[in-house]
């Protein structure tokens, strides 16, 4: 008899905790949870990103040979007017452990734009963002964020795109005025070099086209300017307009674009056609200049 009642009263206790559990969800946005404790919530944003991991192959599973490694964690907002499920890397197995935890903080402040929850309309606004890392050293780790979000009743969705560089060494954020000199002749070499055009919308103009006629490259002291301004995160946590990232053997830059091409478009161009604006004095450039030594180009 004894044991039954002890079966009975663990039984009673695991139902509250799961329904306390179940209660707390759409309270997530509040504690930051990660994919481990709110991986059953059901939300559309997160079924997107199983649909996704579906349809296309992951690129999660690249070995990068750094002294770290990287696991996924996934940030979760899901109340009455918010299904946002953002994943992003942390990384595990630094030799630094305080420093470890400083650089995942960054990550995961970064990931998680106030933009997105400070929202303050009513209808729902679903977003599932997920990441893709570009580059990664012991140096320098590079992370693309892309997603498409959407709001209840409204008539088209939005695509959003954004990054962030991490100096591993030195535990801070790389932006683009930080690793070139931004002037006119940088500009002009994305206005006429043969330039890559990444991820431009099905139905857009050609890459040069793009540039020139429908983002802030027709006006080259503009751009500068922007250009600048460039991976800084406004006030209330709101998105910039540019950004940058690192490829084994490019630079990137992801500008602003009409709805009808995509909402943004990403464009490489090769660090040894930008050589002469290279700021080689930041460390993270070393992976770089090695590599080029070797003839990695």
């Amino acid at each position: 008899m004894r044991i039954s009642n002890i079966l009975i009263i663990t039984m009673f206790l695991l139902v509250v905790l799961l329904t306390g559990a179940g209660g707390g969800l759409k309270d997530a946005v509040s504690a930051g949870a990660s994919a481990a404790t709110y991986a059953k919530t059901g939300s559309e944003a997160q079924e997107v990103l199983k649909r996704n991991d579906e349809k296309w192959p992951t690129d999660k599973s690249v070995t990068w040979p750094t002294k770290y490694q990287i696991i996924t964690e996934t940030y979760i907002a899901y109340n009455d007017t918010m299904d946002i499920a953002i994943r992003y890397p942390q990384i595990i197995n630094l030799d630094d452990e305080e420093r470890q935890i400083r650089i995942n903080d960054l990550i995961r402040s970064e990931a998680v734009p106030g933009q997105f929850l400070n929202y303050t309309d009513k209808r729902l606004f679903t977003l599932p963002i997920d990441y893709k890392i570009t580059w990664q050293s012991d140096n320098l780790l590079s992370i693309q964020y892309s997603g498409v979000g959407y709001v209840k009743g409204t008539p088209h969705p939005n695509h959003f795109f954004y990054t962030t560089n991490i100096d591993i060494a030195q535990v801070k954020k790389v932006k683009l005025k930080d690793v070139v000199r931004i002037d006119e002749g940088f500009v002009e070499k994305f206005r006429h070099e043969n330039i890559r055009t990444v991820s431009p919308h099905p139905g857009a103009l050609s890459g040069k086209q793009i540039l020139i006629d429908s983002t802030p490259f027709n006006k080259v002291t503009d751009t500068v300017r922007r250009f600048n301004e460039a991976d800084e995160v406004a006030q209330k946590g709101r998105l910039p307009s540019n950004y940058c990232y690192f490829t084994p053997n490019s630079l990137g830059i992801s500008v602003n674009a009409p709805h009808p091409i995509g909402d943004h478009a990403e464009f490489e161009i090769k660090y040894e056609d930008i050589a002469e604006n290279i700021k080689a004095e930041n460390e993270v450039w070393r992976d770089f200049f090695l590599r080029e030594k070797a003839g990695s180009y």
